[in-house]
């Protein structure tokens, strides 16, 4: 069962760099201790959500999420980043942090790219059947449309978030992304299955928010 740990914030006025500096030295750290997944993004297109970042670390299971965050939490300089972060001067306001387990998928995860779209959906009474089943065939049509990669969590701790459903679509850049926007159109099939599985009253899920984000290098 994969993990992911998030975090999700925002970078002070005039600050950014410094954000991103904290980042790459909290990815550093985290990569020192044996935990190689380590992104961070921000976003392109997100309505009010404009501006926030999201630094995120993967795991294999929740075991080695626990053991990775021990040994990590451990470490004087990530104790010393962490207080800075909520010193009066610190760079950064943190806004949420979730644990979200990973809902393996027929098409498996793919690989990653830089520019990821992001759709968090509530599961209707009596869905999840049918929503994992959507959520296969969407996969499918979002891969046609020139995705990479695409992934399914669930939020199991996360305030007034957990229960909620994220998927994931990874593309190599943003061209492909806008161009995958067309394709909807030109296929009367994808748009109708688009059109059911969204706007129908007896739809599986109801989407809370979307969001385009693009990958930082750490």
């Amino acid at each position: 069962m994969g993990v992911m740990f998030a975090v999700m914030g925002l970078a002070k006025p005039g600050r950014w760099e410094d954000a991103v500096h904290d980042a790459q030295h909290a990815g550093k750290i985290f990569e020192r201790h044996g935990v190689d997944r380590v992104r961070y993004s921000t976003t392109a297109i997100a309505g009010e959500a404009e501006g926030q970042w999201v630094f995120t670390t993967e795991f294999p299971s929740g075991a080695a999420y626990g053991a990775g965050y021990e040994r990590t939490m451990a470490d004087e300089e990530m104790q010393a980043l962490l207080h800075s972060s909520r010193a009066a001067d610190s760079p950064v306001i943190v806004q949420s942090t979730v644990l979200m387990v990973e809902i393996p998928t027929k098409a498996g995860p793919g690989t990653s790219g830089p520019v990821i779209e992001v759709h968090a959906s509530q599961l209707n009474p009596g869905g999840l059947t049918e929503m994992l089943s959507t959520t296969e065939e969407v996969f499918g049509i979002i891969r046609r449309h020139g995705a990479v990669g695409t992934r399914l969590f669930q939020v199991v701790y996360g305030g007034s978030l957990s229960g909620q459903y994220v998927v994931t679509f990874e593309y190599p850049d943003l061209a492909t992304f806008a161009a995958g926007l067309d394709m909807w159109e030109s296929n009367p099939q994808d748009a109708e299955f688009l059109l059911r599985v969204t706007d129908s009253k007896n739809a599986p899920s109801t989407r809370l928010t979307s969001g385009i984000y693009t990958e930082i290098p750490l």
